[in-house]
């Protein structure tokens, strides 16, 4: 075995430099899944958030209500941005 290949059950026997940065296989894919399906989740609960501070007629809810409404659009883009990902990374392999 030479000093400047890596030998790994996925990547079996590859340059250092390209096991570094070469391309992954598909069984990473999964990882956007699951940043997906969290990603998802996440932004559920902070929509539900929202829509619930939106019924709560105290002054501290109209801060809380704008802040929850910029954390529904950041998750959305996120979640967004994983699902693109996700579809690149399965269209890749195709």
């Amino acid at each position: 075995m030479n000093s400047k290949t890596i030998t790994d059950p996925i990547h079996k026997n590859v340059p250092f430099a390209e096991y570094l940065f070469g391309p992954l296989p598909k069984v990473y894919c999964i990882y956007f899944e699951i940043l997906t399906i969290l990603t998802f989740f996440v932004l559920l609960l902070f929509l539900f958030i929202f829509i619930f501070s939106l019924f709560d007629y105290s002054p501290k809810s109209k801060g809380f209500s704008f802040v929850s409404f910029l954390v529904v659009i950041l998750y959305s883009l996120i979640y967004l941005n994983n699902r693109l990902l996700n579809t690149m990374c399965k269209k890749s392999f195709k």
